[in-house]
């Protein structure tokens, strides 16, 4: 069992919002959840109970976990009180958050700016808040200056301010690069939460690399000839060229280079690319994360269907992966092996 005491002085007597936002993270999990107040003991999974508590002033609430998921949901519930229990957001604020980034960068990039294409989790309608990002491709007419790469990552900094924990992932790309999409492609500038430090210790260190390519370029253009968001431009047809099935398969193997370690690292991100990557290779499916699992779970080793599960429910859920380490290492080695054949 796991007890934390604290102050909701600042937030009881909850509001209806507030208690569906509570509900939706307690049931998540398989354990009790009680809150105590004074002589009180109410059901952490209970509306009625929830709304039954009240004000409580600054005296302290004790709140009790028991059972196979106590610590996680001690975890995210003390989370959750703390940040006052705000709404969780949804596919709708990412949706007002690219009206907003198509204004921005329209305004800043001007006539050079062709087209603006979002693919991913948003464009496949699987997109959730805590566990996605924003993938979007950003294609230009004509070469960026510095200039106007430190202008483009500032302006994404400011915006990243808004997004969702993983926050955006996107590549400008040349119109001249997009149409013949050579491999790996070449980009005139990159911005991702891994490289936020970077920009803001050096942002013209940063944007004045040359040659820059990335083999998942086209993987990412496969994404969005299947399935694209275009804020901008033309129709993704009439801009991105048709990629090789080889150049996609070298790109998703390289993405496996340090699977074992990633799968300590990231076990939701590995295992459903890695489901993905399989479908793809064997049934040239292009697929989101969430179809790669259930395909996965259809098509691979019935002795892998827990680790492709749990990774599903991760991802929808927007919480840990918990799996058995031993048999998901097997799954990557088994899954990278069927990615070669």
């Amino acid at each position: 069992m796991i007890r934390i005491d604290i102050s909701l002085g600042h937030l009881t007597p909850f509001t209806r919002d507030q208690v569906i936002r509570l509900m939706q993270t307690t049931s998540r999990y398989d354990c009790h959840v009680m809150f105590q107040h004074r002589h009180r003991t109410i059901n952490g999974k209970s509306v009625l109970g929830l709304l039954s508590l009240g004000a409580t002033g600054d005296e302290p609430v004790t709140v009790e976990f028991d059972g196979v998921d106590e610590a996680q949901a001690a975890r995210d519930v003390q989370h959750l009180l703390e940040g006052g229990v705000q709404p969780e957001k949804d596919k709708q604020d990412a949706v007002f958050l690219l009206g907003v980034l198509k204004e921005r960068l329209s305004t800043l990039m001007k006539d050079n700016l062709l087209g603006i294409y979002v693919h991913g989790s948003l464009a496949f309608d699987c997109f959730h808040w805590n566990s996605s990002d924003i993938d979007f491709l950003a294609v230009v007419r004509r070469p960026m200056t510095v200039e106007e790469k430190i202008a483009f990552v500032r302006t994404m900094e400011e915006l990243s301010a808004e997004a969702p924990p993983k926050g955006f992932e996107c590549s400008v790309m040349l119109e001249s690069v997009c149409r013949e999409m050579p491999f790996p492609a070449p980009y005139e500038v990159h911005f991702s939460n891994m490289w936020r430090e970077a920009i803001r210790q050096d942002a013209e260190g940063y944007c004045s690399r040359e040659n820059c390519t990335d083999p998942d370029l086209t993987t990412h253009v496969l994404s969005l000839r299947a399935s694209c968001l275009t804020l901008l431009g033309p129709g993704p047809m009439k801009v991105f060229g048709s990629v090789r099935k080889d150049d996609c398969l070298h790109a998703m193997y390289l993405d496996t280079d340090r699977v074992q370690e990633q799968l300590d690292e990231n076990p939701i991100y590995i295992v459903l690319n890695l489901c993905r990557a399989v479908a793809y290779r064997q049934g040239d499916m292009v697929l989101s994360k969430a179809e790669g699992a259930r395909w996965a779970i259809r098509n691979m080793p019935s002795r892998f269907q827990g680790v492709i599960q749990a990774a599903l429910n991760a991802y929808t859920e927007g919480r840990e992966m918990y799996f058995n380490k031993d048999l998901a290492k097997d799954f990557g080695c088994v899954a990278v092996s069927m990615l070669l054949s």
